[in-house]
């Protein structure tokens, strides 16, 4: 760090302080009187999802299709088949493929596409519905 720069909370090494500051002009102090910060908001927690449904099923296939580009987004779906539990089983079994939010619990029942499940998740996606 260059003298004087602040460490809290500040990135003074990066190119943006050095061009708000001055300092990448070779001047002994810099060409503000204070320290910029950008303050980000906070990232809302990615909510574990779950997807419901049976192996043999080609709609939870198609579900999870449907699902895959949400995964650049780092939320990642876990599969749950449906068959290893008998409450599962009676709660799902006509309803499958569901995707159901841990932290909330709320539930989406098939039929949904990319943009139903992006209206779903709005809230942890930053979309406007």
């Amino acid at each position: 760090m260059g003298p004087g720069l602040p460490s809290v909370g500040c990135l003074p090494e990066s190119m943006f302080w050095r061009a708000l500051t001055g300092y990448h002009t070779g001047r002994q102090r810099p060409c503000l009187p204070f320290p910029i910060c950008l303050k980000l908001p906070p990232m809302k927690p990615v909510p574990d999802l779950t997807l419901y449904g049976t192996t043999a099923c080609h709609l939870c296939e198609a579900a999870t299709h449907e699902l895959a580009p949400l995964a650049g987004n780092g939320l990642h779906t876990r599969e749950q088949d449906i068959t290893e539990s008998d409450a599962l089983m009676e709660r799902y079994q006509l309803r499958i493929p569901v995707l159901r939010r841990e932290d909330t619990g709320a539930e989406l029942d098939w039929p949904f596409d990319l943009s139903t499940a992006m209206l779903f998740l709005a809230d942890v996606l930053g979309e406007e519905s």
